[in-house]
């Protein structure tokens, strides 16, 4: 499979999770201007990044025994880009912990720009036990939690620094638009995705996480 084409001013942040022996990511996208950065500089940028997860910050939402355990940035120029890891392990803020290991609070992005088919966000590990109000919803309380300190993360991070380089928008990267039919040597058409020429990046203009209990499944080390 081809690499994936270059993002101009952009990088990629993979924050690494533990509940129990049930390892986990999220992914998120960055954009700076200066640099670009070195791997001392992506190493600076992504250990305040990690760090501000704390229980001050979204690991509050989290249960007890939610572990962030480390944070990778990758700069996406190019093929030969900084990539660093940081950032030290930030423990859970509820009181309880989280079970099942696998569920998720799945925190929605907003774009301003309209288009068809899925929509950008990550799933995050779930709060405790005690925040959930019945068998498929967490509290509301814990919900709003969520969203303040989700913001207040993006807040902190889009005015770190390392180096020349300035962390500047939380956005989202599409890499394809729309699809070709493909038919295999057994006469199946299949719906193969396009690749961009030229990525398309969108700042994220806002976050809403759903009351709706999700699943890690299928995400776990992904």
């Amino acid at each position: 499979m081809p690499a994936l084409p270059p993002v101009p001013n952009v990088f990629r942040l993979t924050t690494s999770f533990v509940i129990g022996s049930q390892q986990g990511i999220f992914r998120t996208f960055w954009q700076y201007t200066g640099g670009p950065p070195t791997n001392p500089d992506m190493s600076t940028i992504v250990t305040s990044m990690h760090n501000a997860l704390g229980s001050s910050g979204v690991g509050a939402s989290a249960g007890s025994n939610v572990q962030y355990t480390t944070s990778t940035g990758e700069d996406l120029s190019s093929l030969s880009g900084a990539v660093a890891s940081g950032g030290a392990t930030q423990a859970g803020g509820r009181p309880t912990p989280t079970e099942p290991a696998l569920s998720a609070i799945h925190v929605k992005f907003a774009l301003t720009r309209r288009y068809r088919g899925g929509h950008p966000g990550v799933y995050l590990p779930g709060a405790g036990n005690a925040d959930i109000t019945t068998p498929t919803l967490w509290a509301g309380a814990v919900i709003s939690l969520l969203a303040t300190d989700f913001a207040a993360w993006v807040t902190h991070n889009v005015s770190v620094t390392g180096g020349t380089t300035n962390v500047t928008q939380h956005v989202n990267v599409s890499y394809y638009s729309g699809f070709t039919v493909v038919t295999d040597s057994h006469g199946r058409a299949h719906n193969v995705p396009k690749l961009r020429s030229s990525p398309l990046v969108d700042v994220i203009a806002g976050y809403s996480p759903e009351q709706t209990v999700s699943t890690q499944r299928r995400r776990g080390n992904r």
